[in-house]
């Protein structure tokens, strides 16, 4: 046997072994890219879902909050001084020009 068939041996030998792990390493890397593509899409769909869901409650806070102040606003209003002698006059009552106390003795009262 020569130097040359021992050369070629050699490199026979250490090419073999190579190429089966860089296969198996090329189809693991192209597996994990496509688990890791197919995760990434995923997330991503599941944040925008997530944003949009944050994003319609923001505004229905700030609907009800509108909503709110309103019906503060009437009830003040409802409560005004205005409206309580408008409501008086409505149930007939009338305006009292002069008030007239009961005087009651010591004697006059019932007790223990």
């Amino acid at each position: 046997m020569n130097n040359y068939t021992l050369i070629q041996s050699m490199r026979r030998k250490k090419t073999i072994y190579p190429r089966i792990n860089l296969n198996f390493f090329r189809t693991l890397l192209f597996v994990l890219t496509c688990f890791l593509l197919c995760f990434y899409v995923f997330q991503t769909v599941d944040t925008i879902n997530k944003n949009h869901f944050v994003w319609a409650c923001e505004k229905d806070i700030i609907n009800i909050a509108k909503e709110n102040k309103n019906l503060e606003i009437k009830f003040f209003e409802g409560c005004s001084l205005e409206n309580i002698e408008q409501l008086a006059k409505n149930i007939n009552f009338e305006k009292v020009s002069e008030v007239d106390y009961i005087n009651l003795s010591a004697s006059q009262v019932a007790g223990k």
